[in-house]
């Protein structure tokens, strides 16, 4: 336990604030006060709830005159569970019954040694986990996801701002490439791709064709020299993809194709043992008709150096890769480590020593995209991923006795663009919908452990096909390719 204790109050009750705080030191907790200037006690109950329910703080003490109204407010908030304070018992079992996380005092009901008392009850006090109110508390949960729509506290507050119109924009990755943070851009159809310098918002063409970009990623260490995915065009028809490497020389950019790759639709690149592989999946061996999947995809490996030189002749590692859709890379006992996605599930490519790469099945589920990422901060990495392909859920796995157990679900339609990580110091996951709403969506996690998650919609009807999380010069970002406006954009 952090030891750390959010407390507010409203005017009435700044002097009992100072004496639990002093109290709550002594104790050993840690305290942030969220202040007691503001009479309308629901703007600082506010304040605390959504803190302690973002899980910035272990639990919240509340103080008005009768500890009523602060309850009523913080308990809008999803995820916070107020409890007023009067007696020793009910202080106990709020949180050995009810597992209440925000405890509330009227001023003018309770003195000052009283509440300390029963602050010292409180903290001493824990949750019965499985006990018999253990079914009367997950229905209270129920309830509150059922008819309490966690508040849009990010709505209207996201500012946008376009860095590139490109038609049928496809592929938005951001890297570090020449000594700047680069976005790279590329179309899902016959059009150029790009870099744009996030620094001065300089665009440079680095490809002219052929289009139907689907990976664009620099070669390690390098700043003359990246690699795409291209000549995949919607809907999967084109025989002729395959990969791609942009060369720049004197400040000019040419391009060719190194490997003949039909259907290739994913790249990426992981170092091991001081050599970048590349490795690169196709969806399909080939094609009739769009709607032909009975031949699997492949995934291949070759080593490359920082130069861009490579025989380019690929080792195959996996040969019933259906439905590729999802490439990353993965922290897996500590090592980095490339995973792919499809019909089958998930692969991981673990480095096997001298007998190169060997593939692992992580997860026996269709996936379209995935992310592993530890959101509730325990030290373990949770499954994020759009299921099925091109799917209509979001999802979230924990781990549990070795099984993938879901923690979380929430609609999509046509699911694309899947990202996770940091945004303002809370865990979020980014989405897109390429149907119906074509909405961009931004998931905060709340408490994962009751499914409460913030689910906000940043922007409708502009149809993301990826997305990227990063950090810039003291800011967070989302990137998007909204191919429905046929822009670049990016969210903070």
């Amino acid at each position: 336990m952090n030891k750390t204790i959010a407390i507010g109050c409203d005017p009435n009750a700044s002097e009992l604030k100072k004496v639990l705080i002093s109290h709550l030191k002594s104790l050993g907790y840690e305290t942030t006060d969220y202040g007691s200037d503001n009479p309308i006690y629901a703007e600082t109950s506010l304040d605390v709830a959504r803190a302690v329910a973002a899980k910035k703080h272990d639990r919240g003490i509340l103080l008005c005159g009768t500890g009523i109204g602060v309850a009523l407010a913080a308990n809008k908030v999803p995820g916070a569970y107020a409890a007023v304070a009067s007696d020793a018992y009910s202080v106990e079992r709020s949180i050995k019954s009810n597992n209440v996380n925000i405890l509330t005092f009227g001023a003018q009901i309770v003195g000052p040694e009283l509440a300390k008392s029963l602050v010292t009850i409180w903290m001493n006090s824990v949750y019965e986990a499985g006990g018999r109110s253990e079914a009367k508390i997950q229905r209270i949960y129920e309830i509150e996801k059922k008819y309490s729509p966690i508040p849009n506290a990010f709505r209207g507050k996201f500012k946008k701002t376009k860095l590139l119109d490109l038609e049928a924009v496809y592929t938005a990755n951001v890297f570090p490439f020449d000594g700047h943070l680069q976005v790279a851009a590329g179309s899902e159809r016959e059009f150029p791709s790009h870099l744009i310098n996030l620094a001065t918002h300089a665009v440079t063409q680095i490809a002219s064709g052929p289009g139907g970009t689907m990976s664009l990623v620099p070669v390690p260490d390098s700043a003359n020299h990246l690699v795409s995915v291209m000549g995949l065009f919607p809907p999967f028809i084109s025989n002729n993809a395959g990969i791609y490497l942009h060369s720049k020389d004197n400040g000019n950019w040419s391009t060719r194709q190194v490997i003949d790759l039909p259907f290739a639709h994913r790249c990426e690149f992981l170092a091991v043992n001081e050599v970048n592989y590349l490795f690169a999946a196709s969806c399909s061996k080939h094609k009739a008709n769009p709607q032909d999947w009975s031949k699997a995809g492949e995934l291949f490996v070759v080593a490359v150096d920082k130069a861009g030189n490579s025989d380019w002749k690929p080792t195959l590692l996996l040969d019933n890769l259906v439905r590729n859709h999802g490439m990353g890379k993965v922290i897996i006992n500590g090592v980095e480590t490339l995973c792919v996605s499809g019909a089958e599930g998930i692969f991981a490519a673990e480095h096997d020593g001298e007998n190169g790469f060997k593939m692992v099945l992580l997860f026996e589920h269709e996936v379209s995209e995935f992310v592993y990422i530890d959101l509730d901060h325990d030290g373990v990495d949770e499954l994020v991923t759009i299921e099925p392909f091109h799917g209509n859920t979001l999802n979230i796995y924990k781990r549990q006795s070795g099984d993938w157990v879901k923690h979380y679900t929430s609609t999509l339609s046509f699911g694309h663009g899947l990202s996770a990580g940091k945004f303002n110091g809370d865990s979020v996951i980014v989405v897109g919908n390429r149907r119906d709403s074509e909405a961009l969506e931004f998931h905060k996690v709340l408490d994962l452990s009751k499914g409460l998650i913030e689910k906000i919609e940043i922007e409708r009807n502009v149809a993301p096909t990826q997305t990227k999380l990063f950090h810039h010069e003291g800011t967070d970002y989302i990137l998007s390719a909204n191919q429905k406006t046929n822009e670049v954009v990016v969210y903070s």
